[in-house]
C-alpha cells in the first residue's frame, strides 16, 4: 500500500484580500465610502445594520484590518456595536462616524476610552488618510500573520505525509513502538499548534483522537488492522480540518461527524 501525496491547498488569490468594513444604513454614505475607497490595496465592504456586520466578522475578521460605523445604526448605535466587536475580536480598529455626533458622546464611551471619528461628509483624500493612520498597524499583522500561517500549512503537510508514511510502516511492523510513539508525537505537535492557528476544532479532533486511542498509545491493546484504519482516518481529518483552514471554510465541518471514526475501533488487548 503505497503513501498518497497529501495536498494541503494553501489560501488562494480571493483569500489575500484585506478589508475594511463600512457599517451605514444610508445608501449615499455607502457609494461615498466606497468611492472614497476606490484606488486603495483593501477592498471596502459595506453592510447596513449590526446583524450584517457582525456575520460578516464571524467569517472574514482574521483578513479585516478595520470597521468604520455611522453612529446611528437600525439597533442602537455605534458605540454598542464597537463593544462587541472589541470584545470578539480585540485587534480590530474601530471608527465611529456621523455628520453630527451627540453632545455627550464622550460620556458615552467607558472611562478612559478613546475612539478615532470621522465626520461626514469626508473627502476621499480624509477618508484614506485616516484609515492608513489607524488600520497601518492591523495591516502589517494580517500580513504578518499570513506569512506565518503559510510556513505553518507547508510544516504541517510535511508531518502528515510523514505520519501517513509512519502508519503504513506500522502496519507492516504492528509491534514497531518508535512508530507507533512518533504518530501520537505528530497529533500532539497538531494539536498544541492548533491555538496559533485559532483552531478550536483541531484541537478538540486531536484530543478525542487522543483519548480514542489512549491503550494504543499506551501499549495495552495490539495494533490491528482496526488500529491502522482508524489512524489513517484520523491523519485524513486532520488533513480535512487544514484544508478547510487554509480556505476559511472550517466553521463548515463538524467536530461530531469528523470524530464518529472513533466509534470503529475494534480494540484487542495484550493481555
Amino acid at each position: 500500500m503505497a503513501a498518497k501525496k497529501l495536498r494541503v491547498t494553501l489560501p488562494t488569490e480571493p483569500s489575500k484580500a484585506i478589508y475594511v468594513l463600512n457599517i451605514d444604513p444610508d445608501q449615499k454614505a455607502q457609494l461615498a465610502f466606497k468611492n472614497g475607497m476606490n484606488g486603495t490595496e483593501q477592498i471596502a465592504i459595506s453592510v447596513t445594520d449590526q446583524d450584517e456586520a457582525l456575520k460578516f466578522l464571524e467569517k472574514e475578521w482574521s483578513n479585516t484590518a478595520l470597521v468604520i460605523a455611522e453612529f446611528n445604526l437600525p439597533k442602537g448605535n455605534a458605540i454598542d456595536l464597537r463593544k462587541t466587536v472589541l470584545k470578539n475580536w480585540r485587534q480590530l480598529p474601530f471608527i465611529i462616524c456621523s455628520q453630527s455626533f451627540p453632545a455627550n458622546f464622550v460620556n458615552l464611551l467607558d472611562d478612559g476610552d478613546s475612539c478615532p471619528l470621522l465626520h461626514k461628509p469626508y473627502t476621499k483624500n480624509e477618508l484614506f488618510q485616516l484609515v492608513q493612520d489607524v488600520a497601518s498597524i492591523r495591516i502589517e499583522e494580517i500580513n504578518l500573520e499570513r506569512e506565518a500561517l503559510g510556513e505553518s500549512f507547508d510544516k504541517f503537510t510535511s508531518m502528515l505525509e510523514d505520519m501517513e508514511n509512519l502508519i503504513l510502516n506500522l502496519e507492516d511492523n504492528p509491534s514497531d513502538k518508535d512508530s507507533l510513539q512518533r504518530i501520537f508525537g505528530i497529533i500532539h505537535t497538531i494539536k498544541g499548534s492548533s491555538s496559533f492557528l485559532r483552531s478550536q476544532l483541531l484541537s478538540d479532533f486531536c484530543h478525542r483522537c487522543e483519548d480514542a486511542l489512549d491503550d494504543v498509545k499506551n501499549f495495552k491493546v495490539n495494533v490491528n488492522k482496526s488500529v491502522i484504519t482508524v489512524l489513517l482516518q484520523a491523519k485524513d481529518g486532520i488533513w480535512e480540518i487544514m484544508n478547510a483552514l487554509s480556505t476559511n471554510e472550517d466553521k463548515n465541518l463538524d467536530l461530531d461527524q469528523l470524530t464518529v471514526i472513533f466509534t470503529n475501533l475494534d480494540l484487542e488487548s495484550t493481555s
